[in-house]
C-alpha cells in the first residue's frame, strides 16, 4: 500500500498551501477576532478547484477523490479552521447531496456554479425542536408569491440567525450617464429597472453585509456603523449601474422571541463579563499600588537596617578599641614595674614585709625545728 502523496497531489498540495501562505493566514486571525466572514475569499477558492474537489467534471468539479478532499480541508484548516468547514460544508453537505441524489437537471443548474465558487452551499439544519438532527426536521416551504407593499426582508448573520428588517434607501440615475444605464437595461422604465434589479440587489447586497456580524451587533449598539458600512457597500455596487445611491437606512429590525431572549442573555452576560473586567481590572491596578507601597517600604526598611548595622559595626569596633587600649596600657605598665623589681629589691620588700614571727615546723609530737631562743 502506497501511503505518500502521488505527482499530481503534491502539486495540489502545493497549490492549496501557496494560496493559504498568500491569501488565508493573513487575515486568519482577523476574521476570529471580528468573528467576519471571508467573502472575498469564495470566488478564489472557486477559481482553484477547492470548492468543487469531488464533484465530477461534467458539473464543473475537479473529478478527484475522497483523499484530495479530506487533504485540501486540512491544509486549509492548519490556518483558519472554520474556512475548512465553510468549505466542507459547502462540499459535502450541499454538493454531494445534489450530485448523488438529485436529478439531472438539479446537477446541472447547480453543481456548476457551486463548484465555481459563484454560489456557496448551505444546510438549513437546526430547528427547535430537531437541534442537528436532520431527520427530525419538519420545515417546509410554500411560495406564496411577495406582496407589493411588504418592503421588510429577512437577512442572515454570522452566527445563524435570521432577522426581518426594514429597509429605507433613495436613489437617482447619474444623468452623466443615463446614456449607458439606458443602454444596460434595454430600455427598461425607471420603475420597472426598480422592481426587478435595484430592489432584488439592494437585498442580496444587504445579506452579504449583515452575513459578517451576529445578530447581537446588528439588533445592538453597532446598528450605526453597520448601517454606514452598508450605505457605503450600496454606493460601491451601483455605482457601476451609472445609479446613484443616495440614503439608505434601516428602520425596522425585529426577531422572534426565542432570539430576542437570546441576544438579551448574551447581552447580560457581556454586561457581566464587562463589570467583571472592569473589577479585575480595579483591583489589578489596587494590587500594583500596594505593591509599590511594599517595595518602598521593604527599600526603607532595608536602607535602615543597613544604617543600623553600619552604627552597630561603628560601636563594636570603638569598644574593641578601647578594650584593646586599656589592655595594651595595663600589659605596659606591668612591664615596667616587672622591669623595676631587682633581685635585691624584692629581698627587700620581703624583709619590710615580714611580721617578726619565727617560723616552726611540728608534728603530732611537738616540735621539730625551733627557732626559739636564737638570737
Amino acid at each position: 500500500m502506497e501511503f505518500k502523496w502521488n505527482d499530481e497531489q503534491q502539486l495540489m498540495q502545493t497549490m492549496f498551501r501557496e494560496f493559504v501562505d498568500k491569501e488565508l493566514r493573513p487575515i486568519a486571525a482577523e476574521l476570529d477576532e471580528q468573528e467576519r466572514f471571508p467573502s472575498e475569499l469564495i470566488p478564489k477558492m472557486g477559481e482553484i478547484g477547492l470548492l468543487g474537489i469531488p464533484i465530477a467534471e461534467e458539473f464543473g468539479g475537479v473529478g478527484m477523490g475522497s483523499l484530495e478532499y479530506v487533504m485540501a480541508v486540512e491544509e486549509i484548516s492548519k490556518a483558519c479552521a472554520s474556512t475548512g468547514v465553510t468549505i466542507s460544508a459547502h462540499t459535502s453537505l450541499c454538493c454531494w447531496p445534489i450530485e448523488h441524489f438529485g436529478t439531472q437537471e438539479q446537477k446541472e443548474k447547480y453543481l456548476p456554479d457551486l463548484a465555481a465558487g459563484e454560489k456557496l452551499g448551505a444546510f438549513g439544519l437546526t430547528e427547535p425542536s430537531a437541534g442537528t438532527d436532520a431527520a427530525m426536521q419538519r420545515t417546509t416551504a410554500e411560495d406564496k408569491g411577495d406582496s407589493k407593499d411588504d418592503e421588510s426582508f429577512s437577512i442572515p448573520t454570522s452566527d445563524g440567525k435570521t432577522v426581518r428588517v426594514n429597509l429605507e434607501f433613495s436613489y437617482r440615475f447619474d444623468e452623466a450617464r443615463v446614456a449607458n444605464t439606458f443602454v444596460t437595461f434595454k430600455g427598461k422604465s425607471g420603475e420597472s429597472i426598480k422592481d426587478t434589479f435595484i430592489k432584488p440587489k439592494v437585498i442580496a447586497w444587504t445579506q452579504e453585509v449583515s452575513a459578517n456580524y451576529p445578530v447581537t451587533d446588528i439588533f445592538g449598539d453597532k446598528r450605526t456603523a453597520i448601517n454606514a458600512e452598508l450605505d457605503t457597500y450600496l454606493r460601491e455596487k451601483f455605482d457601476q449601474y451609472g445609479i446613484i445611491i443616495d440614503t439608505v437606512n434601516f428602520t425596522d429590525i425585529s426577531v422572534d422571541a426565542e432570539t430576542a431572549a437570546a441576544i438579551q442573555k448574551k447581552v447580560t452576560a457581556q454586561q457581566e463579563l464587562e463589570l467583571a473586567n472592569i473589577e479585575a481590572q480595579t483591583a489589578k491596578v489596587q494590587a500594583e499600588k500596594e505593591r509599590e507601597v511594599a517595595l518602598i517600604q521593604a527599600q526603607k526598611d532595608k536602607e535602615a537596617a543597613e544604617i543600623q548595622a553600619e552604627t552597630d559595626i561603628i560601636e563594636a569596633n570603638a569598644a574593641a578599641d578601647v578594650v584593646r587600649i586599656a589592655a595594651e596600657a595595663e600589659a605596659a605598665a606591668n612591664q615596667k614595674i616587672a622591669a623595676s623589681l631587682t633581685p635585691a629589691l624584692i629581698e627587700k620588700i620581703k624583709y619590710e614585709q615580714w611580721n617578726g614571727v619565727t617560723p616552726k615546723v611540728t608534728s603530732s609530737g611537738g616540735s621539730i625545728i625551733s627557732m626559739d631562743g636564737l638570737n
